[in-house]
């Protein structure tokens, strides 16, 4: 389980790093949200060149000065782009190294094929608290069967997947079920503290967010300025 949270009666955790605050995925952004007083930072890979790399999107057209599909890039030319204020697209090695002793990670997997480098990644290697969710539920339970110890947490964004995901949170011993804001319901949280895992919804943008699943019961959030809920703890 995660001991960090051991230290925090409700969990802030940074989104894309502060993605409110900072360009998304960066390590300026993980930076910030770790200097705000986040327990935990959410950041998202893609597997380019047999290295993880953390983007949010299939494409680089948005978060960088580049173009098109990330997995079209060599990582040396991905490495070249401009994320936002001059900052790389970071690596997941990187991420780990900067929130070592501070605070955990979540890493979603969110591009195909991350189980695997992600477990060799992580073997012998001293780093931060991981908590790994996706909604790639077969990328999830792959990385459930390889890694039996790992901790996992299980996303859904729809309501009419809410029992499959509670299924998938039981099979996989997950340590939290992690719903969007939009299906976010006291019921639901009574549900998933039934089966003793915690709740983490997503994403905070506007203080009624916050004030709505504090309400219901929450036990953390993802935010993208962590200051507008960790002001009001």
């Amino acid at each position: 389980m995660l001991g960090v949270n051991d230290n925090f009666t409700f969990l802030t955790i940074g989104h894309r790093g502060c993605a409110g605050l900072e360009p998304e995925n960066t390590l300026r952004g993980v930076k910030r949200a770790i200097e705000a007083g986040c327990g935990m930072v959410e950041v998202d890979v893609h597997l380019v060149d047999g290295e993880l790399v953390v983007i949010h999107d299939s494409t680089v057209d948005r978060t960088t000065n580049g173009v098109g599909r990330v997995d079209s890039y060599t990582l040396e030319n991905l490495r070249r782009l401009d994320a936002g204020k001059g900052e790389k697209v970071p690596l997941i090695e990187e991420v780990l190294a900067l929130c070592l002793g501070k605070a955990a990670v979540n890493i979603e997997l969110k591009g195909a094929n991350c189980v695997k480098p992600l477990i060799e990644m992580m073997e012998n290697r001293k780093g931060p608290e991981v908590l790994v969710s996706s909604f790639d539920w077969d990328q999830l339970s792959q990385y459930k069967v390889m890694e039996p110890s790992g901790c996992v947490a299980v996303l859904v964004d729809r309501a009419k997947q809410i029992e499959k995901a509670l299924q998938l949170a039981e099979e996989l011993d997950a340590y939290s079920l992690n719903p969007s804001m939009r299906i976010l319901s006291r019921n639901l949280v009574q549900q998933v503290h039934g089966s003793g895992r915690k709740v983490f919804p997503f994403t905070v943008r506007e203080v009624a967010d916050f004030l709505e699943l504090r309400e219901a019961g929450a036990d953390g959030c993802f935010v993208d300025d962590p200051n507008m809920v960790i002001s009001r703890l």
